[in-house]
């Protein structure tokens, strides 16, 4: 299988859903499509599927877990406007661009886009209030990130070993 679509909610946790009926699949998934009906996105839902290279997220997904995407070929990922947090590695070592964060969104957790070696600019949206921890560290090629008005808190590390040439 090399392209999955979730149309509706997940009883149980994500991470035992996909060991359960994908874990051959795993290395090999490509694509997924989280229906309109899916409000979460659980722990560990596609962590290390590293040939996943399309992501499309439904209307409704309201927040991504921890290690959720975690290292994935992902270049590029649009974060419907119902998303409010990304969990904690929910990104780490994906392979991402660029990232936008949508006004809709309020946390950004701890090592959400660490060790993205491609990401290059990100933006983040007026609402989010909180970047955690190592957020955005050791995204060896970033270069530009536009901070929205809303930002309370910037967790330690959260942009150290980067090679930042603009924060606006």
């Amino acid at each position: 299988i090399t392209s999955l679509h979730l149309g509706t909610a997940l009883v149980g946790t994500a991470e035992a859903f996909m060991m359960t009926y994908f874990v051959d699949s795993i290395g090999k998934l490509e694509e997924v499509t989280i229906g309109d009906s899916v409000t979460s996105i659980g722990a560990d839902f596609c962590k290390a599927c590293k040939k996943l290279a399309t992501l499309s997220l439904g209307v409704s997904v309201q927040s991504i877990g921890d290690r959720a995407f975690k290292e994935t070929a992902l270049k590029t990922v649009n974060f419907p406007d119902s998303v409010t947090s990304v969990g904690e590695n929910s990104f780490q070592s994906s392979a991402l661009e660029s990232v936008t964060i949508p006004d809709s969104v309020t946390t950004i957790g701890d090592y959400a886009f660490s060790s993205c070696t491609n990401l290059r600019n990100v933006t983040i949206g007026d609402k989010v209030m909180s970047i955690g921890d190592y957020a955005f560290s050791s995204c060896s090629i970033l270069k530009n990130v536009s901070i929205g008005s809303g930002v309370k808190s910037i967790g330690g590390n959260a942009f150290s070993k980067t090679t930042l040439m603009s924060v606006i």
